[in-house]
């Protein structure tokens, strides 16, 4: 059995060889380096090293048994040593999705706000997957959500 270490930073490349010198920028490049690995060497051990920094997704990220290779091999996924690093799901969403509010909408406006001035969004028209709905906290009391736009929080 050997050891494969495998280092992602978010100033990488996917197209490097995923040594600490020239990281991996991904988790799905690590990952898809790990599969080879195991394709090739069933028994090896992976480390995926992750640097500092910000790590986006726009697609929930999953790591299966496609991701081993067989009973004596192992992943380990971990921030290299000092590192802090983050793991986000992100999306961008284009402007022009952004719809005035629907009627049905309309309804639940309290009545001190100006309803001309709030917007919707169809997540799931976005491809948007595992949203769950809200609490009741729109039609029993008043409440707000947080929505963040280039990391400043948005009240909703």
């Amino acid at each position: 059995m050997g050891a494969r270490d495998i280092y992602v930073s978010p100033d990488g490349d996917d197209n490097n060889v995923g040594s600490k010198v020239s990281p991996l920028a991904t988790l799905h490049g690590a990952q898809k380096m790990a599969r080879l690995v195991y394709s090739k060497q069933p028994s090896e051990k992976v480390i995926i090293y992750l640097a500092d920094g910000i790590y986006t997704t726009d697609s929930g990220h999953v790591f299966d048994n496609r991701d081993v290779g067989d009973a004596y091999s192992s992943l380990t996924i971990c921030a290299e040593p000092g590192a802090k690093p983050v793991i986000m799901g992100s999306k961008i969403i284009p402007f022009e999705a952004w719809k005035p509010l629907s009627k049905e909408a309309l309804k639940r406006v309290h009545p001190a706000v100006d309803a001309r001035k709030l917007v919707e969004l169809d997540l799931e028209r976005l491809g948007i997957k595992n949203t769950f709905p809200f609490p009741d906290s729109f039609v029993n009391s008043w409440s707000s959500i947080d929505f963040f736009v280039n990391d400043e929080r948005m009240p909703v």
